[in-house]
């Protein structure tokens, strides 16, 4: 198994064109993905309940196994994700 090196993540992160909606979207998964390491079963799987932006900002997944995991976030996601919850408008 081989990870990406931190100059490759900087790269796949920004590839999405931000200047259109599906780009924002790809944009913020790739960050969180990058940074916590989620499995894809488990990126696409979260709700808006399971993100807490507040202290102590986490990303709550249930992965293999039913098993549930926190994840903290940093500032720079936190913020990544709190512009595209907005974006969002509450959608599903």
């Amino acid at each position: 198994m081989s990870f990406l090196s931190l100059a490759e993540l900087d790269a796949l992160i920004a590839a999405p064109d931000r200047t259109n909606w599906e780009g924002r979207r790809d944009y913020a998964l790739l960050v969180v993905a990058g940074q916590t390491g989620l499995r894809v079963s488990e990126l696409i799987g979260l709700n808006c309940a399971d993100v807490m932006l507040g202290a102590g900002a986490h990303v709550r997944c249930h992965g293999k196994g039913r098993k549930e995991r926190l994840t903290p976030l940093s500032h720079s996601s936190t913020s990544t994700l709190r512009v595209w919850l907005v974006e969002r408008g509450g959608a599903r």
